[in-house]
């Protein structure tokens, strides 16, 4: 397993890796550089009913969202327009938090290029928050939790905002490894989309086995987002991130794409 995405993509093009694990943003960073790339399997993302519940809970999104955007807790900014020549944290540059944040910006009225975006990992982003060094940072659970509980606030729930339904995390491979290892891939989408379901349905067993796996406390992931696992992979959501890609700046053109990307679709 490979935490770095970008990094992961590189070993399973390369061949170093059979599968690896990816947002949507970083394989269409590859997939525009030409990286030969296919999605094999949903890994994680939002169901289709995500922005009815958040609508229904007052806007808010973080009952399905497990990323957001904190100020600390006698921060005066309220909105994310006002993030404008502030110092704000993210884990990576050109990454999913820095673009999903950008959107939630770019939709309040503000400019995202005024930003001054620091990288800081998410243990380091929450204690400068809370200190004063940062006037906002990019978390994702179980460390937005934690911020809340320590009195910081939650301005947004960029994930959602931008993603709204579908896959998000994806398990992908080479084309090489697809080609080569047609059955093994087929049996790992199925067992994924199995494993998937199973847990959508028994969610307090799926929060058991996440806070054991991440060794953190079960009522702190149980105060977070309700996660949710997609047993498929539809084209229109990739192509929505395309598109909200473009729009932002973060991609020069669209990415040409086509049903054949997802395994076991033509």
């Amino acid at each position: 397993m490979v935490a770095n995405p970008p990094a992961g993509i590189a070993a399973a093009q390369s061949g170093q890796l059979d599968l690896t694990y990816t947002p949507s943003i970083p394989l269409l960073n590859a997939l525009s550089q030409n990286v030969k790339l296919k999605i094999v399997a949903a890994a994680d993302g939002y169901a289709p009913d995500a922005m009815a519940k958040a609508k229904a809970n007052g806007n808010n999104g973080s009952i399905v969202d497990d990323t957001g955007l904190l100020v600390g807790k006698d921060s005066g900014v309220a909105s994310a327009k006002e993030l404008e020549g502030k110092n704000v944290s993210v884990p990576a540059r050109k990454a999913q938090l820095e673009v999903t944040i950008s959107n939630t910006i770019k939709e309040a009225g503000g400019d995202p290029s005024k930003v001054n975006w620091m990288v800081l990992d998410p243990a380091s982003a929450l204690q400068s928050l809370q200190q004063g060094r940062i006037d906002a940072a990019g978390l994702v659970a179980p460390f937005i939790a934690k911020g809340v509980a320590a009195g910081d606030k939650l301005v947004a729930s960029p994930g959602l905002e931008f993603f709204e339904t579908g896959a998000v995390g994806l398990w992908v491979a080479g084309d090489s490894a697809v080609n080569s290892k047609t059955e093994a891939m087929a049996g790992f989408e199925r067992a994924i989309n199995k494993a998937n379901a199973y847990a959508n349905e028994h969610h307090p067993e799926a929060q058991e086995a996440a806070a054991k796996l991440t060794d953190t406390p079960l009522d702190v992931i149980k105060s977070g987002a309700v996660a949710y696992w997609p047993t498929s992979v539809e084209i229109a959501d990739i192509d929505r991130v395309n598109d909200r890609l473009v729009n932002l700046g973060f991609l020069p053109k669209k990415v040409e794409l086509n049903d054949g990307l997802i395994l076991n679709q033509k």
